[in-house]
């Protein structure tokens, strides 16, 4: 509707179809309907020919590097992403630099979804620092530091994934919602890996029904936490 009305008001070059332009492509490849995503991204494409800036050609990179990842093409899926942070670092020293941190978590992430825990490791931590040292983003830091658990989940790291989640289970308590849920769920899975039964179905209990209310009941997360507290009753 957003889009519709951008057009029908004659915005279709401004900043909020830019933004909204963005959102969408993200949108739609984060749900595979990657010619949907693709279609909005050549509008993005366009919107930069005509308005270039170092800031939106690092957007572009961002959502070309994330489309990449879930099509599978790793390659230049995280070749995108590192390009994006180089680019983003020379924009803004320091840990003003909101740009470079985004590009760093994007990274992050696809490195770990690429198997390459150690450049994952190293993106986070970079991305941690920085945001520690901006104030009023203690949002933006759980976010990072749940991604970068689940990292040393994927890497089967659980001691290393249980220190970060516990470090944050205050915020994500007070956090309440999907925050909450997501904290407890990895949560669950660490206590897995390290052989806790009791601790693992402590934890699935809590995230089991926030997760379904956020997600749906068709979610892989949903299905897991599911399939996992059945095999509590068997």
């Amino acid at each position: 509707r957003g889009y519709e009305a951008c057009r029908e008001e004659g915005h279709e070059k401004g900043h909020v179809m830019r933004e909204i332009l963005a959102a969408l492509a993200n949108l739609y490849y984060s749900g595979r309907q990657f010619d949907k995503a693709e279609r909005y991204l050549q509008e993005f494409e366009e919107y930069f020919r005509e308005q270039p800036g170092l800031n939106i050609r690092i957007m572009l990179l961002v959502y070309r590097g994330g489309l990449a990842m879930y099509r599978e093409d790793e390659g230049f899926g995280t070749e995108q992403l590192k390009e994006a942070c180089r680019l983003a670092r020379n924009l803004c020293p320091g840990a003003d630099n909101s740009f470079y941190i985004a590009s760093l978590g994007e990274f992050a992430m696809a490195c770990n979804k690429a198997g390459r825990r150690e450049e994952a490791a190293e993106s986070y931590q970079q991305a941690i620092v920085l945001l520690e040292k901006k104030p009023g983003q203690e949002f933006d830091r759980y976010r990072m530091i749940n991604n970068m658990s689940v990292m040393y989940l994927d890497w089967e790291k659980p001691e290393e994934a249980l220190s970060w989640l516990e470090s944050v289970r205050t915020f994500a308590c007070d956090l309440g919602g999907l925050g909450f849920a997501e904290n407890s769920y990895n949560l669950s899975r660490a206590w897995q890996q390290l052989g806790d039964r009791e601790k693992e179905l402590q934890y699935l209990r809590e995230a089991a029904p926030l997760l379904e209310q956020f997600y749906g009941g068709g979610h892989p997360k949903v299905k897991d936490a599911k399939k996992r507290l059945t095999e509590e009753c068997e």
